[in-house]
């Protein structure tokens, strides 16, 4: 008998992208002195997200 069943949803099913974005606007708003613009975000986010696709890639060779 199945008793779990685990989705994941962040980035495969659903594209949770904007919903980042917007949670790290709303982090930074509400508990830093300055902000941040969206484009801003995306410059710091990105190199991460390039290299663990990256990454993936490599493992699967």
């Amino acid at each position: 008998m199945i008793e779990t069943v685990l989705f994941d949803l962040d980035g495969t099913i659903i594209d949770t992208n904007e919903l980042i974005i917007s949670s790290f606007l709303h982090v930074f708003e509400q508990h830093t002195s300055g902000s941040l613009t969206r484009e801003q975000i995306i410059r710091i986010w990105e190199p991460r997200w390039s290299s663990n696709c990256r990454l993936s890639q490599e493992r699967r060779m």
